[in-house]
């Protein structure tokens, strides 16, 4: 897990909590750039275009690019 990933918390002298946040970022098929998208609109996409989300969602915390037409929609880590 790199650092530039992780925000710390310090909760006092004793205890550090480290949290590592996910981000999603979409992009137009045939684009080069990719945007930072809520977490919300990603949800309400898939709910719309897939029936169960379940599968598509792990498929997508595993790492895969989901493509829903005309985008393409990632999981990244990242300090949000």
């Amino acid at each position: 897990m790199s650092s530039e990933n992780i925000q710390k918390f310090n909760l006092g002298e004793l205890i550090i909590l480290e949290i590592e946040l996910t981000c999603y970022e979409v992009k137009n098929i045939g684009e080069h750039r990719w945007q930072k998208i809520p977490e919300k609109a990603v949800m309400e996409r898939f709910a719309d275009s897939f029936d169960p989300v379940t599968p598509i969602l792990s498929r997508m915390l595993k790492g895969e690019e989901i493509v829903v037409s005309p985008e393409i929609y990632r999981v990244i880590n990242c300090k949000c």
